[in-house]
């Protein structure tokens, strides 16, 4: 693993079992409040064109969608995730694996696509990070809409847990968290455990941008897209400074930016 980026380390065939916690109930909680905001309002308002996951993951958000009538493609980089998305789906879904700077898809492929789970600002290089929305504005038609699951970096300031440790199935989950202040970016230490006898399995560094509400609606509106709902929680509760999530759904400009 020497030299390996943090994500590629981070989201391997452990990665779902660590966060079982992310479960298909929330996914399905998330779809719902999507459906809502769309005309006409429900879940047939999501069969009306194919959608796109980037950063699909094990596929939970594409079995939710898939659920509504929904033609989904996902794309992940990861391909232990993409294996088990593959098997565990069931819903016919397109999996590619590749990479958000670069999307194999065409101009307009889609009427709409997701981000979820903060899918975003993974990388150094903050260009890099705007090529992701660049790419995302490109590949979904205008008019077209992005769901954007970010963390709230305004809760993370007042309520950060610099230490935990935790029980996930036959491991032990040790994670240590501190903000970095230029650039800002939220730092987290992991490392995982065999619960039967205490081995180190694995151990690795995540780093992800902290971006306020006001700077990730910039960063969208820089590529053409105009925020047009937000939410608090994965049940659609209103955005609050307290708040556990950012999310935020996009409408694609009809105009290139």
């Amino acid at each position: 693993m020497s030299g390996a980026a943090w994500y590629d380390v981070a989201f391997d065939a452990l990665y779902p079992d660590l966060y079982a916690q992310r479960d298909q109930a929330e996914a399905e909680q998330v779809i719902a409040w999507l459906a809502g905001q769309l005309p006409p309002s429900g879940p047939g308002a999501l069969a009306s064109g194919a959608w796109v996951d980037l950063a699909c993951g094990g596929g939970r958000h594409l079995r939710a969608l898939a659920r509504c009538g929904t033609r989904v493609v996902g794309i992940d980089r990861s391909r232990p995730l993409l294996e088990r998305a593959r098997a565990d789906s069931g819903v016919g879904a397109e999996l590619v694996r590749g990479d958000l700077r670069r999307l194999p898809f065409g101009d307009g492929s889609f009427a709409g696509g997701l981000s979820m789970f903060t899918s975003l600002g993974y990388f150094e290089d903050d260009g890099e990070n705007q090529m992701v929305l660049a790419e995302a504005a490109r590949v979904i038609q205008p008019g077209g809409r992005l769901l954007v699951d970010y963390l709230n970096a305004e809760w993370l300031a007042h309520d950060l847990v610099p230490r935990s440790s935790r029980e996930a199935g036959p491991y032990r989950v040790d994670e240590v968290r501190r903000i970095d202040r230029a650039p800002k970016r939220l730092i987290k230490e992991v490392a995982i455990f065999d619960r039967a006898n205490g081995k180190p399995i694995k151990r690795y560094i995540e780093s992800v941008a902290l971006w306020s509400a006001a700077e990730l609606e910039a960063r969208l509106l820089t590529q053409g897209f105009q925020v047009g709902a937000r939410a608090g929680d994965y049940d659609g509760g209103p955005f609050l400074a307290r708040s556990p999530r950012l999310i935020l759904l996009a409408v694609r400009s009809e105009r290139n930016p």
